[in-house]
């Protein structure tokens, strides 16, 4: 299906796989720092290009030394060596990712990490000197921020911009060929109220190790959405923490209906900008109900929520005003891909955080699967096109989550409901089922 999918590291470009891998080699140095210092440094300064957050300022290697706060020494230092040799999901540590980080940490310094190896320095590497922006004009601006979504999110089909038989960025067809009436400016919101996520089944395809009885799933998640175009503040798209489900206990292939549920969650489309980007991350972890020390999960759900989340926000934003000076905010267009990148980015920094966390719990308490996002792309007219092709849902698919040699899917649709016009087998009750 086009405009609907999974974030997966192996699908993405070379360029956002480069991201991805910047950035996490960053939070091990920083974190592995910190951890020999035995407190965190101090919460980045906010910077005054960016709106306001709400609420205290967010610092990713802060919320991991809340984390390891009761490890001894001993713990500490076994946890380093983690941080600076182990390979953490899909993230491979090279021999000179190795030298790097054994160069770049040096316990006792006055300045802080993040300030001495600032990451959009690692960015700026990847995509070029900011010198190389001055002079793009408003188009070849917007071409360049509508491809790197195209990196992150592959399948992700760009709207006819409005010039003839032009290949769009990550879409080689003409415009004669693209969906109508969608542009790349915002658009009016569609005729339907709510888009929802509803989860049809969890399916153990293979159970996790060390249980001597069935695994006990619980999952949750964190939904946020962002425009394809114009402004946006950044304190506005931080993301809704979602319920923790009770999935009951499993073994290999069993499964679980949750057909019966009310939708996992459901955004209200009024007044939002067209087209638009809704991304979800998809968290689960086996969890241990019988131990006294049953918080890993809740907690590492706060912490991705509150802290991972808006800091990959925010210094995704910032990179983005980095590169092109002021040219990027004149011409309107910003801090459009902020959201989406952002959350990208973070839900790397969460497979990272989840493996911290079960490594301080030292497997006494939730094994933290590594999170999957999915996201789905709306325009002025989502029936018409993919993936919902007329229906008022989407076919079901299936996610796989994978963590302490276990493998689950979870099973899901979208669905639209509220229509101001309903046609026959179009009613509320159809869509959100």
């Amino acid at each position: 299906m086009r405009n609907t999918g999974t974030i997966k590291y192996e699908n993405m470009s070379d360029r956002a796989q480069a991201v991805i891998d910047a950035t996490l080699l960053h939070y091990r140095g920083a974190f592995a720092e910190a951890l020999l210092n035995g407190k965190a440094p101090p919460a980045p300064e906010r910077d005054k290009r960016l709106p306001n957050h709400e609420g205290k300022t967010p610092n990713a290697v802060g919320a991991m030394m809340n984390m390891a706060s009761e490890l001894n020494r001993r713990q500490r230092k076994r946890l380093v060596s983690m941080l600076m040799n182990d390979d953490i999901g899909n993230h491979r540590l090279t021999s000179s990712d190795r030298v790097r980080l054994k160069n770049r940490i040096q316990p006792g310094e006055k300045q802080a990490y993040a300030k001495r190896h600032p990451l959009e320095d690692a960015f700026a590497s990847i995509y070029g000197h900011p010198e190389a922006f001055k002079n793009k004009g408003e188009r070849e601006l917007e071409d360049w921020m509508r491809g790197q979504l195209g990196d992150f999110f592959p399948g992700l089909r760009f709207a006819d911009d409005g010039r003839p038989d032009d290949a769009e960025p990550g879409d080689p067809s003409p415009d004669k060929g693209d969906p109508e009436p969608t542009s790349p400016v915002p658009g009016t919101p569609p005729q339907q109220q709510f888009l929802h996520l509803n989860i049809d089944e969890i399916e153990c395809v293979d159970d996790t190790n060390g249980e001597l009885g069935p695994d006990e799933i619980s999952y949750s998640g964190v939904a946020t959405d962002g425009p394809m175009a114009g402004f946006i503040d950044p304190s506005a798209v931080g993301g809704v923490l979602l319920e923790i489900r009770d999935a009951g206990a499993f073994r290999a292939g069993d499964t679980r209906n949750e057909t019966a549920l009310t939708p996992f969650h459901s955004y209200d489309l009024s007044g939002l900008s067209m087209p638009h980007l809704f991304v979800v991350h998809l968290c689960m972890a086996e969890t241990d109900r019988t131990s006294s020390v049953w918080t890993a999960f809740p907690m590492f759900m706060n912490f991705f929520f509150q802290d991972i989340q808006a800091e990959a926000l925010n210094l995704w934003q910032v990179y983005l005003i980095t590169i092109p000076g002021t040219t990027l905010a004149g011409a309107g267009i910003g801090l459009h891909a902020g959201g989406p990148i952002g959350a990208a980015i973070g839900a790397a920094i969460g497979v990272l955080l989840g493996t911290v966390l079960t490594y301080v719990f030292n497997g006494n308490s939730d094994d933290i699967f590594s999170p999957e996002t999915i996201w789905l792309q709306l325009g002025t007219d989502p029936l018409s096109f993919e993936p919902f092709n007329g229906n008022s849902r989407t076919s079901t698919v299936a996610t796989e989550l994978r963590g302490d040699g276990g493998t689950y899917n979870i099973h899901h649709h979208w669905a639209l409901s509220g229509f101001s016009t309903a046609g026959p087998g179009d009613s509320d009750a159809d869509a959100i089922a």
